[in-house]
């Protein structure tokens, strides 16, 4: 794929990014109540790792910084706008991965589908806030098959009494079978 460039949408003259996510700062002229000027030359921007891998940017406007994440920027630059409900999703599912052909406004479905396929989906005991395991699955749906209380379970899991329905419903913890 080749390089191209379009304006960062909402920093139109200041910044662009490309088609590869990299973002490039424009040569600006800053002007000083006091007659003073700063000169700050044209340069590629650094791109800074965030929560999950997804890389970001600091933008400035107006005298306000900004976080940016980069592949906002090269959606945005090249779909438009976000549209209501849908997200950026990254087809190969590396988040730092921010060419324009792997990204794409869609669903959280759709991102999720995304996640299971490359094995980034981090569902049961992989998840980060996970209280149970699969044995604790399985030893729960025991006791709710001969009648025991939700609540009851829930207490001796550490869990609410939801939490042990929704596992009844079939509804969480889905791949234990």
């Amino acid at each position: 794929m080749r390089e191209q460039w379009r304006d960062v949408v909402g920093y139109e003259g200041r910044y662009r990014v490309s088609s590869l996510g990299r973002v490039y700062s424009l040569e600006k002229v800053q002007t000083f109540s006091k007659g003073g000027k700063r000169i700050t030359k044209a340069h590629f921007m650094s791109l800074i790792p965030g929560t999950g891998g997804y890389l970001r940017v600091l933008l400035s406007k107006n005298n306000k910084k900004k976080f940016r994440l980069v592949h906002h920027l090269v959606l945005e630059a090249w779909s438009g706008k976000r549209p209501r409900g849908k997200i950026a999703c990254h087809g190969d599912g590396d988040p730092a991965n921010n060419k324009r052909n792997n990204l794409r406004w869609d669903t959280y479905q759709a991102n999720s589908a995304d996640a299971k396929r490359h094995g980034t989906l981090y569902n049961g005991e992989r998840h980060h806030s996970a209280r149970l395991t699969a044995k604790d699955v399985l030893a729960i749906r025991k006791r709710i098959d001969v009648g025991e209380a939700h609540w009851h379970i829930g207490k001796d899991y550490g869990v609410s009494s939801n939490a042990v329905w929704k596992i009844a419903q079939n509804m969480s913890w889905t791949q234990v079978h």
